[in-house]
Order: structure tokens, then C-alpha cells, then sequence
């Protein structure tokens, strides 16, 4: 009948009950194991949560510095930039391992291109792209200013070497028309023809600015 408990079912209870009492005699005689495991998994999860606190402050005052030195770097003042190096400068000695230390370095970069201190901008730019993800704009945009400052030093196998690096970053950006007529700049100044002719009908295929597009145009009937 429908209403009759199967043996199943009567001996169910049972077992309940006997796991119950081998697990309690299990935590009676190893107690002292089980509250140290207990003691490393809390002292485990404070750890953890300690570190993402410390981390969060980290990157917050790192931030705080970052964006009081791009306010000083922006503000026009005759001793701004000078004060910006500076500031950017302390903030990486800092806070060495945080995001906004990584921007700094571009930002110096920047800053030393702009007063033709081109070794200098070099070496942060590079700062900036062993830490930066390569996947970004920014990083298509340091490789074009890492060109740009070997083509000032005259380093041409070099220039072309970073702009052809910003032709293939993986970001999607508006920048590979520009960079394919930067390297055939280059091109054009080694002397070969045949390549500028191919980078600036490659620049001309993409690009939307109708100036630029004039320019191109002019260039391709020079190199042909």
C-alpha cells in the first residue's frame, strides 16, 4: 500500500544518526587539527582582504598624485611642466606598481619629447610599454611617438621599426592611417620608392581626412 514505509525508509533515520555520531566522535579526537585548518582558512580570508583594502588605498592615493601632477603639467603656468617631471617622477619612486605610475610614464615621455629631450622620452615611453597592456590606443599611440623620436635622432631603421609596430597593435583605432604614412615617410627618406608607393596607397585606403587625403594623393604621384 501506498501509505507502507519502505525498508529504505526505515533504515534512513538510522543512518542519519550514525553518520552524526562518527563525525562528532571524528571532531572529539581530532579537534585540535580541525581548529588549526579553521585557524589558516580565517587567517587565509583576512590576508586576502587585507591586501585588496591596502591595494585600493595604493591605487587611490597613486591616483590622487597622477591627477594633481596632469592639472599642474595643463595649467599653462611658465614653471608647469618642469613642476609636472617632478611630480610624475616622485609618484613612480612611490607608488611604483600602480596603474597611474604606468600613465606617468607616458606622460613624461610626452613631456621631454616636447623640449627635443628625445633619449630621455625614449626611455619612458619604453617604461610605459613593458608594463602597458598592448591591446589599448595608448600603446598604438607610444609606439608612433617612439618613431617619431628615433626619426628626430635621425635613426631611420629604427623610426620605421616603431611605426610599423603601431600599423599592427591589435587596438582599434583611427590611428593606422597616420601610421602608415609615417612609415612611408620613411620610406620615401631611405629612398625607396617602391615601399613608400605601397604604405601611402595603403594610408590612402583607410583614410577620412579629406587634408590628409590631398597629401597622399600628391605623394603617390611623386613615388610613382
Amino acid at each position: 500500500m501506498a501509505d507502507k514505509m519502505t525498508k529504505m525508509e526505515l533504515e534512513e533515520p538510522d543512518k542519519l544518526q550514525i553518520f552524526f555520531e562518527e563525525f562528532m566522535e571524528y571532531v572529539k579526537h581530532n579537534r585540535t587539527k580541525i581548529m588549526i585548518i579553521a585557524a589558516a582558512v580565517v587567517g587565509l580570508l583576512l590576508l586576502i582582504a587585507g591586501w585588496v583594502i591596502y591595494d585600493r588605498s595604493y591605487e587611490s592615493k597613486a591616483g590622487e598624485l597622477y591627477e594633481a601632477a596632469f592639472l599642474v603639467e595643463k595649467s599653462g603656468e611658465a614653471q608647469g611642466a618642469a613642476m609636472a617631471v617632478k611630480q610624475y617622477k616622485d609618484l613612480m619612486a612611490a607608488y611604483p606598481r600602480s596603474n597611474a605610475a604606468v600613465f606617468a610614464s607616458y606622460r613624461l615621455g610626452n613631456l621631454y619629447f616636447k623640449v627635443n629631450r628625445y633619449d630621455e622620452a625614449i626611455g619612458f615611453y619604453n617604461q610605459y610599454l613593458e608594463k602597458a597592456s598592448r591591446s589599448n590606443d595608448l600603446t598604438t599611440l607610444v609606439l608612433s611617438a617612439l618613431g617619431a623620436s628615433y626619426e628626430s635622432k635621425k635613426d631611420l631603421k629604427k623610426a620605421l621599426e616603431h611605426y610599423e609596430k603601431a600599423i599592427i597593435t591589435p587596438a582599434d583605432n583611427g590611428f593606422v592611417a597616420v601610421n602608415y604614412q609615417n612609415a612611408a615617410r620613411i620610406y620615401e627618406e631611405m629612398n625607396n620608392k617602391a615601399k613608400a608607393l605601397e604604405y601611402y596607397k595603403k594610408a590612402l585606403a583607410i583614410t577620412v581626412d579629406p587634408s590628409a587625403e590631398l597629401l597622399i594623393k600628391r605623394k603617390i604621384a611623386l613615388n610613382s
